[in-house]
């Protein structure tokens, strides 16, 4: 049989393929459209992300603006405000036409040798500014080494001194001594034991006041927002003392000037302060000298002129700042059964402080030697030996 394709067949073949071609072109313009879509997303993000590293970037210039003041705060780099302990502001900084945002920087002092710093970052977007910030509370220090020499004499640390942090003398030093620290010095020499000796030209260091310079806190003071002066010893011939702060005296700031013997069991809890030409002369076991905690910071002891063990089992333990005049030195004792402990620094004005023969430990506390005060007639603060990151929230 002959089998004939009619003319009604072929429209409808024609109308199938229409069908067929229409439906491939709206499929790929749907693909198209979310391809173009995706890559419109991409880019909005990629810009988003961008502009929030910049502002991030911008919070951190403001940052390190605010800790280069601090850095500075003992001379005209940084604003006078800063370094009075006020609240300083600067609104609306650039970095320059290259870089498209600007930077807030307020920097408030919070405490004696504290500030807080907050940075603000702001980066223009399309969809409007981005703002980060950035706020951490900041301490400078202030004698930043465990022990430190005066600008003369070229000091040789005994056999049996321990010293538990960082030594620094500008000139020439010998270390005969075991320091788990670093022996810093203009020409350093080490027989002894250091964890890493290096020469220095220039180093950032806290200068050591000298005996006009330091603070012997003759005048009423202020501690821990109470106003009071220091009080004459009892006696210049200490035993079984215990001695603190006072209504009068709230730091417990003691003084005397004339030699003063602590025999045994003789406890200052505050600052012992000895003028010209006042010995601290140590005989028996359990003294002690520990400096109050508050604001301002107060040092431990000052001596004008030298700690001497006077007898065998001589005993002293300071904890604080110390700052002698000085030597360490015995007389009368060999100096083997005495010892002298510094939790703290030490202060050793006298290039030649440490004598042979006296066992010393000094072992460095950043809180306690800490003592920006310790300066008499500044218009600003020292400068700080180094910073401390308290702490830091964005």
């Amino acid at each position: 049989m002959n089998t004939r394709l009619t003319n009604f067949d072929r429209p409808r073949r024609r109308g199938v393929s229409l069908v067929m071609v229409t439906a491939l072109v709206a499929t790929a313009s749907v693909m198209a459209m979310a391809v173009l879509s995706n890559s419109t997303l991409q880019a909005t993000a990629s810009a988003g992300q961008t502009t929030v590293v910049q502002a991030d970037a911008l919070a951190e210039s403001a940052m390190n603006k605010g800790l280069y003041y601090l850095q500075n705060v003992d001379n005209a780099k940084c604003p006078a405000t800063i370094a009075a302990m006020g609240t300083y502001t600067e609104n609306d900084q650039t970095l320059g036409n290259s870089v498209d945002g600007k930077f807030h920087l307020v920097v408030k002092g919070v405490g004696t040798g504290k500030w807080e710093i907050t940075a603000t970052g702001i980066a223009n977007a399309t969809s409007g500014p981005i703002t980060r910030k950035l706020v951490s509370t900041v301490e400078a220090n202030y004698f930043g080494y465990a022990l430190a020499f005066g600008p003369t004499g070229s000091p040789a640390l005994p056999a049996d001194v321990t010293v538990t942090g960082d030594v620094y003398a500008p000139a020439a030093i010998t270390n005969n001594g075991t320091i788990n620290g670093v022996l810093y010095g203009g020409t350093p020499s080490n027989n002894g034991a250091a964890t890493a000796v290096k020469s220095v030209s220039s180093l950032l260091v806290t200068p050591l006041p000298s005996r006009t310079q330091a603070n012997h806190y003759a005048i009423s003071y202020t501690f821990s927002s109470k106003t009071g002066s220091r009080a004459q010893l009892p006696s210049n011939n200490l035993t079984n003392v215990t001695l603190g702060p006072t209504l009068l005296n709230p730091a417990g700031v003691y003084y005397y000037s004339s030699d003063v013997t602590f025999n045994g069991n003789v406890k200052i809890n505050g600052t012992l302060v000895l003028n010209t030409p006042a010995k601290l002369k140590i005989k028996g076991a359990g003294n002690a000298i520990t400096a109050q905690t508050g604001t301002p910071a107060v040092p431990a002891l000052v001596c004008d002129s030298d700690v001497q063990f006077v007898a065998d089992g001589g005993a002293l333990d300071v904890t604080g700042l110390a700052w002698l005049g000085g030597k360490v030195t015995k007389s009368g004792t060999t100096g083997t059964t005495c010892q002298l402990n510094i939790t703290g620094a030490l202060l050793a004005y006298d290039g030649t402080a440490l004598d042979a023969g006296v066992p010393t430990t000094i072992t460095y506390n950043r809180a306690k030697a800490s003592v920006p005060s310790f300066w008499l007639n500044l218009t600003r603060p020292p400068p700080p030996t180094s910073l401390t990151v308290l702490n830091w929230a964005n």
